[in-house]
């Protein structure tokens, strides 16, 4: 079996979901269905929450070190 992913204007997405219900399971199968305007929404609201609540970045370096330092106060 084959895997096409596909982009669907609006204006068709219901002509195509309903031709695409006439094949039985065995012929045609929908593996994942995604509203792009939706993903992007919840995008800007994460980045927006994530400017709400600022946290401390460490380049990897400095997060070795800590790492390294964790490991031996508990003696891993």
């Amino acid at each position: 079996m084959n895997t096409i992913k596909i982009k669907v204007n609006d204006k068709i997405y219901n002509h195509l979901m309903w031709f695409f219900n006439r094949f039985s399971k065995d012929e045609l199968e929908i593996v994942e269905v995604q509203n792009l305007d939706l993903l992007k929404q919840d995008v800007a609201i994460d980045l927006e929450e994530s400017f709400k609540f600022p946290e401390k970045f460490v380049s990897l370096e400095e997060l070795d070190v800590m790492l390294e330092g964790t490991l031996k106060k508990y003696g891993a």
